[in-house]
Parts: structure tokens; C-alpha cells; sequence
């Protein structure tokens, strides 16, 4: 695996990806063979969000926006060291902060320019919940379009029982997820769902299984992706993202345009190609 230690800067030449992140004590940055992979490091405090790790988040959010314009880049994932995913924001952090709606206010915003940066990446996001996520980590947990889990995942909103509301989408997403009344009162009662239930109501598939290596999982996955074309799976990506706000009417009318397009690209013809001749495709 190739890590990637790059000064803070926007190179333009197209066969490099343009990295603006230098690794860190809060985030490390890798590619390996199309996939750009992040891995929360702040395992002393669950991988707490605090003002580092949310300017870390964006720059690595955009380093796969435009790692994917030039090739380099077709899967991302967000993944986590230690015992937790991420467990929202670092109470330490926040509680010497000299104004701290203010700091709460810079964090958030942040994560959220982040999470609508890889929402709209034209390639996928996969997130390996391996541990708890919590406040803010649920959030950014269920941004992946996959979201693998482990026998130790769990969830848990943890914001009615501190006086707060959600951020970092974890409102939106769950809802979208597991539909409005399971939603309420998964929130409202900040009960912890574990990962047998996880994956039986939605929030993780696959689950790594307790006797397979969690990074057997993740390439198998990312692999997959990998081999696919990227046009294919951003606008596939696209179109069930966008079904939730969209009338039917118009998302037939979408469909319609978008696989019209796709069928006169070099990947469609090679995809046909390759289902008679009874090989896998070699998409670009």
C-alpha cells in the first residue's frame, strides 16, 4: 500500500492525483490500486471530532473529488483505528474552547461541507464501522453508499440525553435508512443499536464476519468497485441518492437520459462485449 505524504497543494498534472492532505495524528491518507482510504487515528479519545480532524475531513473529501476527475481515484473509504469508529465531538476539545458555539458551529460545518463534498463524489464511499459510532460518527458513518460492519458495531445517537440535537446528517440519514418512525425512536429514547440489528434493519451490509480478517472484507469490497466503471457507478450512484427528492416522473426522465448516455461509452461496449464472449469486462 502506497501512502500518501503530500504537501498542502493542488498539482494539475493529470496523471498524479491532486492531494491537498498531509497525513496526520488525526487522519492518515492511502492509495492503493484506485482506492483512497482515511483512517481515523485519534484512538485515545474514540476518534473524537474536533477543528483538526474536520479541516483533515474536507481536504480528504475533495481529494477524492478530484482524484476521481483525473482517474486515480475510484473507491474512497473512511475507516477507523482503535475502539471506536468516531464518537461525535471531543468533549474535551469542545469544553476548552473560549467560545464554544462557536467552535461547535466550525466543526459541524465543516463535517458537513465534507459529508455534501463525498455525497456528491462520482465515485462511491464505502465506511468500515468497526467499533461505536456516536453523535456526529453516525452521521458520518451512514454517509457510505456501503457501510460494512463488524460484530462490534453499534449506534447511538447520544444527543437527547446531553440536551442537544443531531448534526453531521445523522438525522437525515438514519431516517432514510430505517424510515421515520424507527427513527424517532431510536433518537428520541438514545438506545443503542447493536450490530445484529444494525444489519437487520439497514444501517450496515455486509458485516464482516467474527471469523474473517476485517481487511479481507474491505478489499473484497473495494476490489469489486474498483473493476467497475465509474461513469456506470457515479451516475448509478447519483440516481439513488437524488430517487429520495426527486418526483417519479422526472427520475424516469433522468433514468431515460443517463442510460441512453451510458450506452454509446467505450465501458457499455465493452460490457457488452465481454457478457458474450463469457469474460469479465475490463472497464477503463
Amino acid at each position: 500500500m502506497t501512502t500518501v505524504h503530500t504537501p498542502t497543494q493542488q498539482h494539475t498534472t493529470e496523471n498524479r492525483i491532486p492531494m491537498h492532505l498531509l497525513s496526520n495524528d488525526h487522519l492518515s491518507v492511502a492509495l492503493d490500486d484506485g482506492v483512497l482510504t482515511a483512517t481515523l487515528r485519534r484512538s485515545d479519545v474514540g476518534n473524537g471530532m474536533d477543528r483538526v480532524l474536520a479541516d483533515s475531513l474536507t481536504s480528504f473529501a475533495h481529494d477524492v473529488v478530484e482524484g476521481a476527475e483525473v482517474g486515480s481515484v475510484r473507491v474512497a473509504v473512511i475507516r477507523n483505528e482503535g475502539f471506536g469508529f468516531c464518537v461525535g465531538g471531543d468533549l474535551a476539545h469542545f469544553s476548552n474552547a473560549t467560545d464554544l458555539p462557536a467552535e461547535l458551529q466550525y466543526v459541524a460545518e465543516t463535517i458537513h461541507e465534507a459529508i455534501k463534498v463525498l455525497i456528491a463524489a462520482p465515485v462511491p464511499l464505502v465506511t468500515v464501522i468497526d467499533g461505536v459510532a456516536a453523535g456526529g460518527g453516525v452521521g458520518l458513518a451512514l454517509a457510505g453508499d456501503i457501510v460494512i460492519g463488524t460484530p462490534a458495531t453499534k449506534f447511538k445517537m447520544s444527543y437527547t440525553s446531553v440536551g442537544l440535537s443531531p448534526d453531521c446528517g445523522g438525522s437525515w440519514f438514519l431516517t432514510q435508512r430505517v424510515g421515520l418512525g424507527r427513527a424517532l425512536e431510536i433518537t428520541l429514547t438514545d438506545r443503542t443499536v447493536g450490530a445484529e440489528e444494525a444489519e437487520r434493519i439497514g444501517l450496515v451490509a455486509p458485516v464482516s464476519p467474527p471469523e474473517a480478517d476485517l481487511d479481507d472484507t474491505v478489499r473484497a469490497v473495494t476490489a469489486r468497485l474498483a473493476a467497475m466503471g465509474t461513469d456506470s457507478l457515479g451516475t448509478t450512484k447519483r440516481l439513488l441518492r437524488s430517487s429520495v427528492t426527486t418526483e417519479l416522473a422526472d427520475h424516469l426522465d433522468e433514468e431515460a437520459r443517463q442510460i441512453t448516455r451510458l450506452s454509446a461509452t467505450a465501458d457499455a461496449a465493452e460490457g457488452v462485449r465481454a457478457f458474450f464472449e463469457k469474460r469479465r469486462p475490463a472497464f477503463r
